[in-house]
């Protein structure tokens, strides 16, 4: 059983992870606390179940149906003492507000749902498109705005520049989260919320410092694998496995007029190398997207993009490990030991995180293209 949020020695798994819950800032006993965490240009979201008697004042039923605001804060972590410790002690994996209340008298529960600090830009609409103004200046007058720390790389382009070839974005009222991502895509860079901060910056390539996930094979000794996990599964797409083949279509050039198009393939390497590999299949998956307005070298751009975002999805990887707080949205997932192309470098897609009686556990999804791949113009 759970007192006053955190776990019983009693009943504690030997690692004794603790969670600390506060509702407009006072704490909550809680039983279950489940936290999601996205990729980039995502919402992060929460959802816990609190009892819904025996609570600390004003916790009572009236305070769960009549109160207009839920701003929830969790932490979690490994306390130096499980028996006595803090918010100092622990992690603060999320912040944000409840979107929805759920009580359930006869079952004595309350299920707080909600998402972290995003839904104050993407409830917020906006006709006003800075276009004499950098994104570096519009995302930090945002985060500003919204209270949030911007934690911003300067950028330097002048956002006129991105309208151009964007007019149905310029003739139409969007959310400053909409804006902010049209932004962070034409600079090449991520947006994301992180506790109270707001984060806009150059997409993270580096892999000194990954998330390593490590599979040992059965042996003659051990005819069991070895996981530092509970569970992990590769999945490959075969369609996307085929080569593919993007096409962008423009009616007009922006400089001459007159329609074009571009293709670029992502091509399977060969395998011959590997005994009892059977061939890679020589059918192409095919691709077509019609974007007006741009020039040549735009559209080479844009579909280079889309062709990295498609073949993204090639290879999933799924893997249930005992939780933790330093796998994040930018960070790199590393399979390695399995002697097969699998071993490579993945791209976070969604970790959820539990905490309850029965310990502090995450599954992870994440997600690359092939290593096997290579993108030819």
């Amino acid at each position: 059983m759970f007192t006053n949020g955190i776990l019983n020695p009693a009943s504690s798994q030997s690692r004794q992870p603790r969670g600390i819950v506060l509702i407009n800032n006072m704490p909550v006993m809680w039983t279950d606390i489940e936290v999601t965490t996205t990729t980039f240009y995502m919402s992060d979201s929460f959802r816990i179940e609190i009892p819904l008697n025996q609570q600390p004042i004003p916790f009572n039923f009236d305070y769960w149906v009549s109160t207009p605001k839920f701003t929830v804060k969790i932490y979690i972590g490994f306390p130096n003492d499980p028996s006595i410790f803090t918010t100092q002690d622990l992690d603060l994996i999320i912040l944000g507000d409840a979107d929805e209340v759920e009580v359930d008298p006869l079952g004595a529960r309350v299920l707080l749902s909600g998402r972290d600090y995003t839904s104050k830009f993407i409830d917020i609409k906006t006709t006003e498109k800075f276009p004499g103004k950098t994104s570096s200046y519009i995302v930090t007058q945002f985060a500003n705005t919204a209270g949030l720390n911007p934690v911003v790389t300067p950028t330097t382009t002048v956002v006129g520049t991105f309208y151009d070839t964007q007019q149905t974005l310029l003739s139409r009222t969007v959310t400053q989260w909409d804006l902010m991502t049209f932004l962070a895509q034409q600079e090449n860079f991520v947006l994301f919320v992180q506790k109270d901060n707001l984060v806009f910056e150059p997409r993270p390539n580096d892999s000194k410092n990954p998330y390593i996930l490590t599979y040992q094979p059965p042996t003659i000794i051990q005819s069991s694998p070895v996981f530092n996990g509970m569970a992990l599964g590769i999945t490959r797409y075969m369609t996307l496995a085929k080569d593919v083949k993007v096409t962008v279509k423009s009616p007009y050039n922006s400089k001459t007029g007159k329609a074009f198009y571009v293709t670029v393939t992502s091509t399977h390497k060969s395998r011959a190398y590997l005994h009892g590999v059977p061939p890679p299949s020589s059918e192409v998956q095919k691709y077509s997207y019609i974007i007006p307005g741009l020039t040549p070298e735009q559209a080479t751009q844009k579909a280079n993009q889309l062709l990295r975002d498609i073949t993204l999805h090639e290879v999933n990887l799924t893997a249930s490990v005992p939780g933790e707080n330093t796998l994040q949205k930018d960070s790199l997932i590393k399979l390695q030991g399995t002697g097969t192309s699998a071993d490579q470098f993945y791209y976070v897609d969604q970790v959820v995180r539990y905490l309850s009686v029965n310990g502090y556990n995450m599954t992870i999804s994440a997600k690359n293209h092939s290593v096997d791949s290579e993108v030819t113009i």
